[in-house]
């Protein structure tokens, strides 16, 4: 259980789960301050910490993909980066830190559920590593930060093709090889209205024929497309 005293805060549990223990323990407790809490309670709150928090993780998260992958181009680092940095996979962290039950907030934003708003959370991310890095430096930072990157990142071995559209790709590849752009068709649904399914079929550049489904038809080309681009390149790679 963590230990929570007004004046010199010890959020004993929360640092554990951090990996870092704070040696000014206010700077933590600022972290964790809500501008709701700020406007009932008087004192200060974590936006300029999060400001500063903002720029910390772009550096950290830049200069682990640039070290991680040394030829892959700027375009494709860019792309991941933004895919690390963005609010969804910020506050996907804060949860695996419990950061929702440990931050000060107002009544009214606690009785609508801000502990658990993506963007709040995302916020406080940015907060706690800007807190550690007025506490420690950038050391501590890429100490706590980097094992949930490389956790994002398992597995990926071309970051190239991180968070490419399956269709975009498949497009791509067709009309620099053969000049061809893919052609889809819904070949049938099943379901009621409110819960309608796509069976679509994509032909690529007349050498694949694959399908998939999908809830919406944009979701069932991206599925097709995702198998029709694997078939292609294990054709190619047979072919060189």
């Amino acid at each position: 259980m963590d230990t929570t005293r007004i004046g010199g805060v010890m959020r004993e549990a929360l640092q554990a789960r951090l990996g870092y223990t704070f040696v000014r323990s206010e700077l933590l407790e600022l972290a964790l301050t809500h501008r709701s809490w700020k406007e009932e309670c008087g004192g200060g709150d974590n936006e300029r910490m999060e400001f500063l928090g903002d720029a910390v993780v772009e550096l950290v998260v830049t200069e682990y993909l640039v070290d991680r992958y040394p030829d892959t181009p700027e375009g494709a680092l860019s792309r991941v980066r933004a895919s690390l940095v963005r609010t969804t996979t910020l506050a996907s962290l804060g949860r695996s830190w419990d950061l929702g039950r440990e931050l000060r907030l107002g009544r009214g934003e606690a009785a609508s559920g801000g502990a658990d708003k993506e963007s709040l959370l995302a916020n406080a991310v940015e907060a706690v590593l800007g807190a550690i890095y007025r506490d420690a430096g950038l050391p501590a930072c890429r100490e706590v930060l980097l094992p949930s990157l490389e956790r994002e990142l398992e597995g990926v071995n071309d970051p190239s093709e991180f968070g490419v559209d399956p269709k975009s790709a498949l497009q791509e590849l067709t009309m620099a090889r053969w000049k061809a752009t893919p052609k889809y068709a819904v070949i049938e649904t099943e379901g009621p209205a409110h819960a309608r399914r796509f069976h679509v079929r994509v032909n690529a550049a007349k050498l694949v024929t694959a399908s998939g489904w999908g809830s919406s038809k944009r979701e069932a080309q991206r599925s097709a497309a995702a198998v029709a681009l694997e078939q292609l390149r294990d054709k190619i790679a047979a072919e060189e």
